[in-house]
């Protein structure tokens, strides 16, 4: 029995990919949803606004679409270069629903952009009850894709000098 335990825990720890090239997680400590913000990442680094917009998934289970097309757009357009370096994700340990915001912290001086995950359950009301896909809501940004990002600054706040 001790065997398939350690053989279960090896198991789980070797599919647990490593994160991308120069990125660190703090915050809450989720694998999936780890694997998922570094999935992100990647492909904002490659440029591949396909890749990132097939990461898109509504609570109603539809991937992609027109929203997420221009909003993975634009971050790639926006992101590619600036995340290639050093980048800190700091996961919000204090989100109890299906909404799930990361901080990505990047360049000289420090930037920040924050960005939404969810895990929706099958009525898409809790983390807890969610099916630990992790989508990522590129589609948020599509109603600032025609323009250069300006981000926010909201004292006291989670990622506070990354709000779009």
């Amino acid at each position: 029995m001790v065997g398939t335990l350690a053989l279960a825990a090896c198991s789980q720890h070797e599919s647990a990919p490593a994160p991308p090239k120069d990125v660190t997680f703090t915050g809450m400590d989720d694998a999936a949803l780890r694997a998922r913000v570094g999935e992100v990442i990647a492909e904002i680094r490659k440029r591949d606004a396909a890749g990132l917009a097939h990461l898109d998934i509504d609570d109603t289970g539809r991937r992609g679409g027109p929203d997420a097309d221009k909003g993975a757009a634009w971050l790639v357009r926006y992101f590619a270069e600036p995340l290639k370096g050093v980048v800190q994700a700091e996961i919000d340990r204090e989100q109890n629903g299906p909404l799930v915001q990361v901080c990505l912290n990047y360049g000289k001086p420090r930037h920040q952009l924050m960005l939404d995950f969810n895990d929706y359950g099958k009525k898409g009301e809790s983390v807890d009850g969610g099916n630990g896909l992790w989508p990522f809501s590129a589609r948020r940004f599509a109603e600032v894709a025609d323009q250069p990002p300006k981000t926010k600054t909201i004292p006291g706040t989670f990622c506070e000098s990354g709000h779009i």
